[in-house]
């Protein structure tokens, strides 16, 4: 995809982010279902699979601006970037599962709530920056794992691999936030995971079990860091 395609793709997102947040509670709830189109969705964009995945992790590169340029002191910069990442979890939501349409829409007033704190010239923490881009990454790796595990219900193994592998670049990313850090065994299985959505983006057959138990050890880490998230906000 090129680039000004891409942003396009931004530009329409981050127009509908305002509409988006201020619909009634009913609105939002006719989109849960996966693939509707709210009655009134300005920015809205149908995306078909294989448009998404070239540019699927354009939301770890708002996270991460957000956070370089928060700590150089450049907070309109970091509140550009922030509103873009509330942009995709907001649409993501309007795709997303039951399962998973609560935690993305959390994360995204709570990205809401840091813009304007930002934009009003309130006192933020670095700490509260990193959680809430923490809580962000964690709830779009859930909304992925559930794609991953929606796809492999339906035999879609390519999307199942590629899907999973963007699911823990966000946990790793949730972790780097968070201050956390992985285990040698979780290590490993990001890394696998990672190298079966490289051979499947080349073309090459994953097996079907191995997507499996990959889903079944990812689902564990999706709840850790939920836990691990919660814990720390607790404190």
């Amino acid at each position: 995809m090129r680039r000004s395609m891409l942003l396009t793709m931004v530009t329409l997102l981050v127009a509908g982010v305002g509409s988006l947040h201020a619909a009634e509670p009913g609105a939002v709830k006719a989109a849960v279902k996966k693939g509707e189109k709210p009655k009134e969705s300005p920015g809205w964009i149908v995306l078909e699979e294989d448009f998404w995945f070239p540019w699927r992790y354009e939301f770890s590169n708002w996270v991460h601006n957000a956070g370089v340029h928060f700590r150089q002191n450049e907070e309109k910069a970091a509140a550009n970037e922030i509103m873009k990442a509330e942009s995709w979890l907001r649409f993501a939501a309007t795709h997303a599962l039951p399962e998973t349409h609560k935690s993305l829409i959390a994360a995204a007033d709570d990205l809401h709530s840091m813009h304007e704190d930002i934009g009003q010239g309130k006192l933020i923490t670095a700490n509260r920056l990193d959680m809430s881009l923490a809580r962000a990454d964690r709830a779009l790796a859930e909304w992925h794992f559930f794609n991953a595990k929606d796809s492999l219900g339906r035999n879609d193994e390519k999307y199942a691999a590629q899907h999973l592998q963007t699911a823990a670049r966000y946990l790793s990313d949730a972790a780097k936030c968070a201050r956390y850090e992985y285990g040698t065994e979780t290590a490993t299985l990001f890394e696998d995971i990672n190298k079966d959505g490289n051979l499947v983006a080349e073309g090459v057959t994953v097996e079907r079990n191995r997507l499996n138990d990959n889903l079944k050890a990812l689902e564990f880490e999706v709840s850790k860091m939920g836990s691990v998230l919660k814990k720390a906000s607790e404190n």
